[in-house]
């Protein structure tokens, strides 16, 4: 049986439509989530700018205190608070304990901090093995007369929450798209068969 002039037409303006919607569909989460990655970034580096001034405005604390002040400004932030002094070792960090800072590597050669002392500012996004998780870290240069660096990180679990929130906002827009692309397509697709 051979297939009506219409329902050619609804298929090809179907098919145009479908891929429309999916090319959006791929096109706005990403471009979203570069965004979202961009504002988080952003926002991790206010933080650590901020704390970094509230430090040098602070030089009477002393290197034994460094850690009971990241673990406060810890609280204050959404993220790990790390303070690093200016040989690399960690005197300060909102996740771990006093014992726990000994056994902490040199945070000297870490790419944000080198990167941190290149250009005041480094970001980098890698696995973390005090924490078991991959993280997005965000350093800055810091005029403490003990902290050289401002650190701070946050989970990518975290980010990706974040961004997967952003994803689901934006899948029923694009499934209420289809649905109306198709409902159009079949009702167009009459006066053009008609007129075929």
């Amino acid at each position: 049986m051979p297939i009506s002039v219409r329902l050619r037409l609804y298929i090809g303006s179907m098919a145009a439509a479908a891929l429309a919607v999916m090319t959006m569909a791929l096109l706005v989460p990403w471009q979203l989530r570069a965004q979202e990655r961009t504002v988080i970034e952003r926002r991790l580096s206010d933080e650590s700018k901020l704390i970094a001034d509230l430090l040098a405005a602070a030089r009477d604390i002393s290197e034994g205190d460094m850690d009971r002040e990241a673990d406060r400004l810890g609280t204050l932030v959404a993220g790990r608070v790390t303070l690093i002094a200016g040989v690399g070792r960690v005197v300060g960090d909102s996740t771990q304990t006093p014992a726990e800072l000994q056994t902490l590597q040199n945070h000297a050669s870490r790419p944000e901090v080198l990167n941190a002392g290149e250009s005041t500012v480094g970001i980098s996004q890698r696995y973390s093995t005090t924490l078991q998780t991959d993280m997005v870290y965000v350093a800055i240069r810091s005029n403490h007369p003990v902290v050289k660096y401002v650190r701070l990180a946050l989970p990518l679990t975290d980010v990706n929450a974040q961004l997967a929130a952003i994803g689901s906002a934006t899948a029923l827009p694009l499934i209420a798209a289809l649905v109306a692309a198709l409902i159009l397509s079949w009702v167009f697709s009459a006066p053009l068969a008609r007129r075929v």
